[in-house]
């Protein structure tokens, strides 16, 4: 086995156990209105749904996320990153984010952007 092949299984493994732990962390829980963008692991913005806008996140080395939020729910309109898993993702709504593979949450793993509907009480 290759290096790069290890690598690929690993990632693959720790996307599934993370898909995992959101669906059970997130299953039982209202959902807000308010999508929270974090870069790194660490808030980026907080943005209600009543305030529709897009969000440009540009980071060092040319990383770029554009994070489209309406009145009906948020999606990743553009990423800059070569697999566009996040974007594909679809918009998370308050309707719909107990069927979503990844729950409330769309996720760029290699830009290591997240973005979610944050449940009533963490508002």
């Amino acid at each position: 086995m290759k290096k790069k092949d290890a690598v690929l299984i690993l990632s693959l493994l720790l996307i599934a156990g993370m898909l995992f732990a959101l669906r059970f962390m997130a299953y039982n829980r209202d959902i807000g209105d308010t999508a929270v963008i974090e870069v790194n692991g660490e808030e980026y913005m907080r943005v209600s749904l009543n305030d529709p806008r897009r969000v440009t996140i540009e980071q060092p080395g040319g990383a770029v996320n554009i994070v489209e939020i309406t009145s009906q729910g948020v999606f990743m309109l553009y990423a800059s990153c070569p697999d566009q898993l996040c974007v594909h993702q679809g918009m998370v709504t308050k309707q719909n984010y107990r069927i979503r593979p990844t729950q409330a949450f769309i996720i760029c793993l290699p830009h290591r952007v997240t973005v979610e509907l944050i449940p009533e009480a963490d508002e």
